[in-house]
């Protein structure tokens, strides 16, 4: 069933800009006895004239509107109109408005609560629909069959469908299972699944097919396809350690300002429909999200523009990735590393870090295409320059390398540098 939160329509309604929004797609979508829309326009969450207007219509229409006490005071109202709750024996139902009898003898005693006292079903004032009073159970029941259970979420003017409550619940259950997430982070994130549903029933879940613990390659072929997407290497992204996930809204169903309803992909995160028709509600929804990652759950974004869907479990600008490798290629692997100018690495070749070596980027020691120079080999095995071979180069090209694929191998290892 339809709902709103609070009153919609003319003062002193509430108008929150998602009740206001459901209620305006609703008026859109249904149609009045003579065939045509009582709100004709794009729902857009702001409450003007058209809106009340409409509501006035379908008011008028399905007699769930008293007439307009506008301009008399509370006190007037209240010598009009009585409420009161029916008193007869075996009476279930909704409350009823009591006439009182105002004109009648002062000494005739208890006549306001005459059984024989006129009676009016209870109503909402022309113009204004309250939570679950005449007017929205109407509208609710009205609704066309395609476009029942549409909602709205409060800080959003997005009107949308439920998900589905088992698919959300195996979403959570398939990461916390997951052991190639870290621990306490796939705890986080399945709970962030929970708590996403619990509070406006959206499915958050990972893309289709995706992995959660990428591979070094699976780094290198991302950062080589799409540089646009990301700067990190093989080894530099929290994804390479069960530390990170991209999660977003996989196939919700939502009804564009016009009602047309649409579908998102199912193996898509990022709204891209919705981004297409308002991005500002795509903005909305992902900011619901964040609120519960970032604010309740202390989950972080990255800092890289256009990325909502990653979550991480460390903040960019405490940790350092790069730092993080570095130390964590010292531990498993057979050289020394650390961290050189740009986004290079330095080691000492295996050469019991006498002097350290800037052998190029993440990218190009995974490829073996960075800088191995014969003089680097020759000071460490204090030989000529003229005694080491290509072959011997070549074979050194190899080295930093298989540090890299040992720090994969390790990944439950590494810890967070700042």
């Amino acid at each position: 069933m339809a709902e709103i939160t609070n009153s919609v329509g003319s003062a002193p309604s509430a108008n929150l800009p998602h009740d206001v929004a459901l209620i305006q797609a609703i008026l859109k979508v249904t149609l009045s006895p003579k065939g045509r829309s009582y709100f004709p326009e794009k729902y857009n969450g702001r409450c003007g004239k058209s809106t009340i207007s409409a509501i006035e219509a379908f008011q008028a229409d399905h007699a769930t509107a008293a007439p307009s006490f506008s301009g008399l005071s509370m006190r007037s109202r209240a010598r009009l109109y009585t409420l009161q709750q029916p008193m007869l024996s075996g009476f279930t139902g909704a409350p009823r408005l009591v006439r009182p009898l105002y004109d009648r003898p002062a000494s005739v005693s208890g006549a306001r609560y005459q059984v024989s006292a006129r009676t009016l079903t209870l109503q909402d004032e022309l113009g204004a629909i309250r939570p679950g009073w005449p007017t929205m159970r109407a509208l609710s029941d009205l609704l066309p069959p395609d476009y029942k259970g549409m909602r709205t979420a409060e800080g959003s003017h997005l009107v949308y469908w439920a998900g589905s409550a088992k698919a959300a619940a195996d979403s959570a259950t398939a990461i916390a299972s997951d052991t190639r997430l870290n621990q306490p982070f796939r705890e986080k994130v399945a709970d962030l699944v929970q708590k996403m549903f619990d509070s406006y029933e959206i499915v958050l879940a990972p893309a289709s097919g995706s992995n959660p613990l990428r591979t070094f390659q699976d780094q290198y072929k991302i950062r080589s396809e799409h540089p646009e997407r990301t700067q990190a290497g093989p080894g530099e992204s929290n994804h390479n350690y069960g530390q990170a996930i991209d999660i977003g809204f996989v196939g919700l169903k939502w009804m564009k300002p016009t009602g047309a309803i649409v579908t998102e992909g199912s193996s898509v995160l990022d709204l891209a429909q919705l981004s297409h028709v308002s991005d500002a509600w795509r903005k909305e929804l992902w900011r619901l999200r964040g609120d519960i990652a970032y604010t309740a759950l202390g989950l972080f974004p990255t800092t890289k523009k256009d990325d909502e869907e990653h979550i991480q479990a460390f903040s960019d600008g405490r940790v350092s990735t790069r730092r993080s490798l570095a130390s964590l290629l010292t531990l498993v692997g057979t050289m020394k590393w650390q961290v050189a100018s740009g986004r290079n690495y330095k080691c000492d070749l295996g050469f019991s870090g006498a002097t350290m070596h800037e052998v190029g980027e993440a990218m190009q020691i995974w490829a073996k295409t960075g800088p191995i120079q014969k003089s680097w080999i020759a000071v460490g095995r204090h030989v000529a320059v003229a005694a080491v071979t290509d072959a011997e180069v070549a074979a050194m090209r190899n080295a930093p390398k298989a540090d890299f694929v040992a720090a994969e191998a390790a990944y439950l290892r590494w810890i967070p540098i700042p």
